[in-house]
């Protein structure tokens, strides 16, 4: 016999079916509810749920006398142990792939039953996602109690931090005894200290990964990064299908910072750049036409709209786009010669679209770090892109510009 394989199901329907069964039901509060039955075998258990009061787990527990009965009955009903699984906590992992389900054993007579989900945010993800990402990452499973916490934690053999760790407040440290990453932190809310919110996972300052390895351990699972900050300066990478971002701080001009990667859950859809824009791109042949002649070209281009002299008369036209976040590209001249295009963007966030750099990067454009202003230069062409965000050029509005490379 084994708990319900329901999940997702309402608390109150799973222990009904239990109850069915002839389990005693007993309610611990909104998100738990036990069950238990004496026989030939002696079962207890209980069923964890979410906020919304729908199953995730279940925690068992086995009288010791009957533990080898249990698992022979595990064995029978389907499930295979898996001995590639390891644990520090000596963890024993039972899988049956035909629906999806595992118990994971502990060396204390109890278990954890669960669907078998490996994604980054599941509740019962038990792999550290090294395998997908090359990279250890905390459990990110919102909402969950530390109870889900504590027994990750103590797979990986990681030690709690008592001297840093407020469970009052619902704080966690653990000492992770890796050199690169020696501390993990997770905070659960304040209100009730049962639902976990944030986790965070901290570096040695001598074992800063580099930001390649940032892009590519957290690109692996979605996060891409917005080219903001926040106000601690740590940068922001955005999972914008789950709509959950992360903090990255790597580098500080202060004398006391640690390095870190801080997982939040809050939505930041209306904050955070667009994940694709449709780009006008404009035409970079410069020096090679009259203003008179490259006009006649955008007139072919799918974008154009129209032109306006309204401005700044006829020296720097605006091609009128239909294009909503970039309704204009302002054309330049070097005397009477096509010199420069200035993309003008509706708002800043449209400028800063994941999408707009792949497309600089696709067109062969390569970051300058060592320019104030944002720069990209594609050496073959000589060409130079460059982002005013803060509307430098007085135009009352953030823009793109490009012309021939001045670096």
């Amino acid at each position: 016999m084994i708990p319900s394989t329901e999940f997702g199901s309402s608390l109150s329907s799973v222990s009904s079916a239990d109850e069915a069964r002839g389990f005693e039901v007993s309610t611990t509060d909104s998100k738990n509810i036990s069950c238990s039955k004496s026989g030939d075998i002696s079962y207890s258990w209980r069923y964890v749920g979410d906020e919304n009061k729908k199953y995730k787990y279940a925690m068992g527990s086995v009288e010791a006398g009957d533990f080898d009965k249990f698992v022979s009955g595990i064995v029978a009903a389907g499930y295979a142990k898996d001995n590639s699984f390891s644990s520090k906590s000596e963890e024993v992992l039972y899988q049956n792939l035909s629906d999806s389900t595992f118990f994971l054993l502990e060396s204390d007579n109890s278990y954890l039953f669960g669907p078998i989900d490996e994604s980054l945010y599941s509740w019962t993800r038990i792999g550290d996602t090294s395998e997908q990402s090359g990279a250890w990452l905390p459990l990110l499973a919102y909402g969950s109690s530390p109870e889900l916490m504590k027994l990750y934690e103590a797979r990986y053999g990681h030690v709690l931090d008592e001297s840093k760790t407020k469970v009052a407040s619902g704080v966690y440290y653990y000492n992770t005894g890796v050199e690169a990453t020696p501390l993990v932190r997770y905070w659960f809310d304040i209100d009730t200290q049962s639902e976990l919110e944030e986790a965070a996972i901290y570096f040695d300052k001598e074992s800063i990964p580099t930001v390649a390895e940032v892009n590519s351990a957290l690109g692996a699972f979605g996060y891409i990064y917005t080219s903001m900050t926040d106000s601690d300066n740590s940068l922001v990478y955005y999972d914008y299908a789950n709509s959950k971002p992360a903090y990255v701080l790597m580098s500080s001009s202060e004398d006391d910072w640690t390095p870190y990667i801080h997982f939040t859950y809050q939505n930041l859809d209306n904050d955070v750049p667009p994940l694709n824009v449709n780009f006008p791109m404009p035409i970079l042949d410069f020096a090679q036409y009259t203003m008179e002649e490259i006009q006649e070209q955008y007139k072919e281009k799918s974008y154009y709209a129209g032109v306006t002299t309204e401005y700044f008369g006829e020296t720097m036209p605006f091609i009128k786009t239909n294009i909503e976040e970039f309704p204009y590209i302002i054309i330049m001249s070097d005397g009477s010669t096509y010199y420069a295009a200035m993309v003008v963007a509706d708002n800043n966030l449209v400028l800063r679209s994941p999408s707009l750099l792949q497309l600089l990067e696709d067109e062969g454009f390569v970051y300058n770090p060592n320019v104030y202003m944002p720069t990209y230069i594609n050496s073959t062409t000589n060409v130079m892109a460059q982002f005013d965000f803060n509307d430098l050029s007085g135009l009352g509005a953030p823009s793109l510009s490009f012309m021939p490379n001045e670096f």
